[in-house]
């Protein structure tokens, strides 16, 4: 089967529409590294976006510390004091509060700043820099990343510039396999994966509609089943009904499903057919979605383009139905031209 083509670097940016952050993602230059892989652009975009948040100043918060100390600040471990008869010199054991780099999220950064270094497959280059931007943190500790760490993290307004870091540290540590004999890294190639690829080709195009279709509501809508069972009164045990995208502008809805394959058509008797069971799934959707009185409805399957472009439009059970491709191997600029190119003949 054929792999859709998709350049690294376009992955990059389906990666940050799908994260939200494609303001954060422009202070990367992408032009300046000398990329061979998906991990050479995530760490040099991880390096240069650490470099900016040194020059801003690492975020600081306060962690609580215990020293002995002349005289007397914040709270006296009396007991201790008194055992070391340290109050004769004048001296306390003490805890108090003291402004520290030792966040969370600053030893997320270095601790996948490290992953980076030990990496197998990372650009000497880059790796380098990573060594160079790890030593700008000597009084972070490093820990080992787990998926708790990135739950517990605090995005907050004081820090909301962490965020893009903290989703690039995140898409390197669940991407990076840990070889225990030596302790060094091999990045997945999460590329080659179709069920991820997927899940990021579904969370792109949504993130694509929410940011470029202005004057157009974009979401997910949540669907019921036109059913009633004495058994299982609440329907539970039947699959939930969510839509990839639902787009509504003026009198127009579009219900959207981003299908991604390896190869969009299936064969049947040496003849190559749309997958039966997506169609299926979009009449299904376009029957139960109960739009407001007067407005339109029709739906569209989008698929990448793999051997040739395809567009077509159907009637089908009264839906007005798209099927169509987008081809991602080519410039971002065109990428996102035709993007809304299909999207706004499908509104229209």
């Amino acid at each position: 089967m054929n792999q859709p083509a998709i350049p690294i670097r376009n992955i990059y940016y389906m990666l940050t529409y799908a994260w939200n952050h494609l303001q954060d993602a422009k202070i990367v230059n992408l032009d300046a590294i000398p990329a061979n892989n998906l991990l050479d652009i995530l760490g040099h975009a991880l390096n240069k976006y650490v470099l900016y948040l040194s020059r801003r100043g690492f975020e600081l918060d306060y962690q609580p510390n215990t020293e002995l100390i002349s005289g007397v600040k914040g709270r006296v471990n009396l007991t201790q004091t008194l055992r070391g008869l340290h109050m004769i010199q004048g001296k306390t054991v003490s805890t108090f509060d003291d402004l520290s780099p030792n966040t969370l999220a600053n030893e997320i950064i270095k601790s996948t700043l490290t992953v980076l270094i030990k990496n197998e497959n990372l650009n000497k280059i880059i790796r380098e820099e990573s060594r160079s931007i790890r030593a700008r943190m000597p009084e972070v500790k490093e820990i080992n990343l787990s998926p708790l760490h990135f739950n517990k993290v605090k995005i907050r307004a004081g820090n909301r510039h962490y965020k893009f870091a903290i989703s690039l540290c995140k898409f390197i540590a669940d991407n990076s396999i840990s070889n225990q004999k030596n302790g060094s890294y091999r990045f997945y190639d999460f590329e080659r994966d179709e069920r991820k690829m997927s899940l990021l080709y579904q969370e792109f195009l949504y993130y694509f509609c929410m940011r470029e279709l202005q004057n157009a509501e974009v979401k997910r809508s949540y669907l019921k089943w036109d059913a009633y069972s004495d058994t299982d009164k609440n329907l539970s045990f039947l699959p939930r009904m969510e839509t990839d995208i639902t787009i509504t502008s003026n009198s127009r809805t579009l219900i959207v499903d981003a299908k991604y394959y390896k190869n969009i058509f299936s064969s049947r008797n040496e003849t190559q057919k749309f997958h039966s069971s997506n169609l299926y799934q979009l009449i299904n959707y376009l029957l139960a979605y109960k739009p407001t009185q007067g407005h339109k409805i029709s739906g569209l399957l989008i698929y990448p383009h793999v051997k040739g472009a395809v567009k077509h439009r159907y009637n089908v059970s009264g839906f007005d139905v798209g099927l169509c491709t987008i081809n991602l191997d080519q410039e971002w600029t065109q990428i996102h031209k035709d993007l809304l190119s299909i999207f706004t003949e499908n509104l229209e």
